[in-house]
């Protein structure tokens, strides 16, 4: 497929809105999928550009999206190649509307959206064409383009695309737990011994402190959850209100395929923990996890929404991996979570 990719452009999302993309479609996280995609372009603090790949008939068959803001600081430190990434943006601008954000941002990913079926040679080859494209473009702009958050394995395609003199950095590592699983047995058989004695131990201290999981509609559960989601950013330094959290939880929601919230109670009723987990296909996403700030069954609550409760749902629905996020991921591989580090890049 990709011998007969004619085209690579550069157009304005805005002025595009009914442009068909490419449908299936792989990405390396739900974010970057063909119905978010349109819902950032409606976002009115960036700039939004797509770099799309064509074949002959005019069919998408790779985009690769590119933000730039319109406000002259980060919106949120985790935002700031500065801090994220400083070694791949030497000599950045102060000014962030200098700034190209290449393959996007939400839910701290970056990366291309491509057409399903393509072999891994054309996957390469669709990838690094639109990596060179969109850093040019943005060059052309008198802006300083970069990417955070790249899987490993794109970080690859889009280094030989560009061609030029690239530096990349690792910026942390995300956990992934790999099925498939029939069951609750099977995923513990994978186990190493040890990580078995663990989570059965988990398993144990969840029964002896009474504690009940289930699993519901997200919608369900959005603004009760909003409040401990709340919680948890507040202890890692993040201001961030129930009601604004509630309202990017309605947002997430409207984009995805199908989502459920897992939370657990004690046996008064009171909420300990809440996660949401997407789910496209064969795949589930951990999106946002909260967390009472004291209780004896803190933790026990926390790796059943974090690890143990997708993993149920998983097993439900025929599921092969569940994608558990960036960060804690100490108690992540504990739990047999394969881990990859994610990139940032730019250009020297």
């Amino acid at each position: 497929m990709t011998s007969i990719v004619t085209e690579v452009e550069v157009v304005a999302a805005a002025a595009a809105p009914q442009m068909k993309l490419p449908d299936p479609w792989i990405a390396e996280a739900f974010a970057l999928s063909p119905v978010n995609l349109r819902q950032m372009a409606k976002d009115r603090r960036w700039e939004t550009w797509w770099t799309i790949a064509r074949q002959a008939d005019g069919a998408a068959v790779g985009i690769l999206p590119m933000y730039i803001p319109k406000a002259s600081e980060a919106s949120e430190p985790i935002y700031d190649p500065r801090q994220v990434a400083p070694a791949c943006v030497g000599g950045i601008p102060d000014d962030a509307r200098k700034w190209a954000y290449i393959g996007g941002f939400r839910d701290l990913v970056a990366g291309s959206c491509v057409a399903a079926g393509l072999t891994d040679g054309e996957l390469s080859k669709v990838r690094g064409l639109l990596a060179d494209r969109a850093f040019g473009f943005a060059m052309q702009q008198g802006l300083q383009p970069f990417m955070l958050y790249v899987t490993e394995r794109e970080l690859i395609d889009f280094q030989k695309g560009i061609g030029k003199d690239t530096t990349s950095a690792a910026i942390t590592e995300r956990a992934i737990l790999d099925g498939p699983w029939d069951s609750i047995d099977t995923y513990l058989a994978s186990l190493p011994s040890s990580r078995r004695y663990s989570v059965r131990r988990d398993f144990r201290a969840f029964e002896k402190f009474d504690l009940v999981s289930e699993h519901v509609p997200a919608e369900e559960m959005y603004a009760e959850a909003s409040h401990l989601i709340a919680k948890v950013k507040r202890r890692h330094g993040v201001a961030d209100h129930p009601r604004l959290i509630e309202m990017r939880l309605r947002n997430w929601g409207a984009w995805v395929d199908e989502a459920e919230c897992i939370l657990v109670r004690d046996g008064e009723g009171l909420l300990l923990a809440a996660s949401f987990v997407a789910f496209q296909g064969d795949a589930a996403e951990v999106y946002e996890a909260g967390l009472v700030d004291d209780h004896p069954a803190r933790h026990v609550a926390y790796v059943e929404v974090l690890c143990y409760g997708p993993l149920r749902c998983a097993v439900e629905r025929g599921v092969r991996s569940i994608g558990l996020g960036l960060d804690s991921v100490g108690p992540k591989s504990l739990r047999g979570a394969r881990l990859e580090k994610v990139w940032g890049l730019g250009l020297q």
